[in-house]
């Protein structure tokens, strides 16, 4: 039964007496009503038994209830779908709308395809509780991924279109869904000792030329902190050997390139790695890796499960969890503001991630930034070198081939073997 209440407010100075009902049904989210100023009670009532009815008609033999008794889950996604890419401007749409349209696309052909063809007025919450179970056994992803990818969409097109835009009787199923919490955070980051395992795991790959590509890509990313998108964007033209810089790509529309300081390890490396490609790979517009994502993935977890021991961590289920390529990133930014004497301050490390701090830099004020960075990357590379003595031989014969063998004082450690 709905309940009606008088309320007095005061508005401009001026006393007005108006009426609120609401309405409180099991299964259905509570509805309240603010009648204007001078609405008869009798018709506030009227009003409420409306939409109380309206609510209950899901649940009696209406015609309304056989015309909703064919729409399915997938029907009411589509016309969502139509209805946000027909009837509403671009600026109106939601930023996700795309990557969220093409997720619940993919839950409709594949993991919920018997689920979405299930008459919506069928459904309880105990069906969306049984196959979102299955879904986090099968495929292991997190529960946060599951409520970001497929629960908290499709709950919103369940209650905001179909319930309150388009008025089908429908109860709230998705109320009532329990979770398991997500296990304890992996370590993200590649830690300073297992660096040259990974350095001798790469020399497992074919060839000098995959083995000085994947040296390099491992060492762009742990030099400059970008991800993989933007590595595996770079061309030759992006590289300059004569200041020692690498630029940026912008992988986001929001982003902007820029140039970034390159370390000898890294510039050594680079340029031993271009000498071994023919005159076609090297042009200027040539990718510097010409790798596609999917086969960047598959040789990326060949090489961290060659390293002896491989570099993984066992989870509390005894699961394995190797080592991401996006974890370099996390291990370069992390460098970054470690508290030592080479720490970047927050303007440089802003540069570096490419976040903007303090406006738009000068062009001699970015050359000056660059080169102060530069050498806090040396300082920090230096110290690596120092405490490590089982690096693979080629990477320091690609020093040598580069003419950095004559003990440059900008990195004393590389010669410590020659003792």
């Amino acid at each position: 039964m709905p309940t009606l209440q008088k309320l007095t407010r005061t508005r401009n100075g001026r006393r007005v007496e108006f009426y609120r009902g609401q309405i409180r049904r099991v299964g259905h989210k509570a509805l309240s009503i603010n009648f204007a100023e001078g609405t008869k009670k009798a018709d506030a009532w009227e009003k409420l038994l409306h939409e109380e009815q309206q609510i209950q008609q899901g649940n009696v033999p209406t015609l309304q209830h056989k015309q909703w008794k064919e729409y399915t889950l997938k029907k009411l996604i589509e016309d969502y779908h139509t209805y946000m890419g027909t009837y509403l401007n671009v600026w109106k749409r939601k930023k996700t709308y795309e990557s969220e349209r093409a997720d619940l696309q993919n839950f409709i052909n594949n993991e919920g395809y018997w689920l979405a063809r299930k008459p919506i007025l069928t459904l309880k919450t105990q069906d969306i509780q049984e196959h979102f179970d299955h879904i986090l056994h099968e495929r292991g992803i997190l529960s946060s991924s599951l409520r970001r990818n497929y629960i908290t969409p499709l709950r919103s097109i369940w209650n905001k279109y179909g319930r309150q835009f388009r008025k089908i009787p429908l109860a709230d199923i998705f109320q009532g869904l329990t979770l398991p919490a997500n296990p304890p955070h992996r370590r993200r980051i590649l830690l300073p000792e297992d660096r040259p395992r990974l350095f001798k795991a790469i020399e497992g790959c074919r060839g000098i030329k995959q083995q000085e590509l994947w040296l390099s890509l491992v060492l762009a990313a742990l030099n400059t902190g970008l991800p993989r998108a933007a590595l595996l964007r770079l061309q030759w033209k992006h590289v300059d050997f004569d200041k020692r810089n690498i630029f940026a790509v912008p992988v986001k529309k929001q982003e902007e390139g820029r140039w970034l300081p390159m370390t000898g390890f890294l510039c050594g490396h680079l340029q031993f790695y271009h000498d071994t490609l023919s005159m076609e790979e090297r042009a200027p517009i040539s990718r510097v890796f010409p790798i596609t994502g999917t086969a960047h993935e598959q040789a990326w977890k060949r090489i961290v499960k060659r390293a002896n021991p491989p570099l993984s961590e066992i989870k509390e289920d005894g699961t394995i969890e190797y080592l991401h390529f996006h974890d370099l990133r996390h291990t370069a930014l992390t460098d970054f503001g470690t508290k030592n004497p080479e720490r970047l301050d927050v303007r440089e490390s802003a540069y570096m991630k490419g976040t903007k701090y303090g406006g738009t830099l000068q062009l001699y004020e970015q050359i000056e930034l660059i080169e102060d960075i530069r050498k806090k990357l040396v300082a920090k590379e230096n110290a690596f070198l120092e405490t490590c003595d089982d690096l693979p031989a080629h990477m320091i014969a690609s020093y040598r081939a580069q003419g950095l063998q004559n003990k440059s004082p900008e990195y004393p450690a590389l010669w410590q073997w020659e003792q």
